[in-house]
């Protein structure tokens, strides 16, 4: 199902719904029912041998990078990343991407292109939000904030 068809069922889409121009670099946003698997038909959007991580494990990953954590897993370009590219290095080959986000409520998509890579958690926060990670051109940082679970954004799977 297409994202553009909000709802509670597990859905997809490309950034202003052409896959021909975006799916490289951007690939798809996902809504959180894709990444839920009680909502999901017990399916792992991911390949088999990995899977969508956790808030925690976000946070063992923060922890490990040390100082600068999102400007060690940002590519380097300002060519697709706003200036300043705060702290990229692409340290460990991440290549942290800057993605638009679907809004959950419009339909359309966020004017923040170039801003921020956004990635989904497996982590519940509160009513039908759930924690998403989010790396920004102007800092180094991995920030946690809360999305809509009906919110297109990115997804990265992490080796079991």
């Amino acid at each position: 199902m297409l994202l553009g068809q909000l709802g509670r069922a597990p859905a997809f889409c490309w950034y202003n719904n052409n896959p021909s121009i975006y799916t490289n670099p951007y690939g798809a946003l996902y809504n959180q029912y894709v990444v839920d698997v009680a909502s999901n038909g017990n399916k792992n959007v991911c390949p088999i041998g990995y899977h969508i991580p956790s808030d925690a494990e976000f946070q063992t990953l923060i922890v490990f990078l040390g100082t600068n954590p999102g400007g060690k897993l940002k590519t380097t370009s300002t060519e697709n990343w706003n200036a300043p590219n705060t702290g990229a290095t692409n340290q460990y080959l991440f290549s942290a991407y800057p993605v638009p986000y679907r809004d959950p409520n419009t339909g359309g998509f966020s004017s923040t292109t170039g801003s921020y890579a956004e990635y989904w958690t497996t982590t519940f926060a509160v009513t039908s939000f759930y924690y998403k990670r989010r790396l920004s051109h102007n800092n180094g940082t991995i920030d946690q904030i809360t999305a809509d679970k009906k919110q297109g954004i990115s997804l990265r799977c992490l080796k079991d």
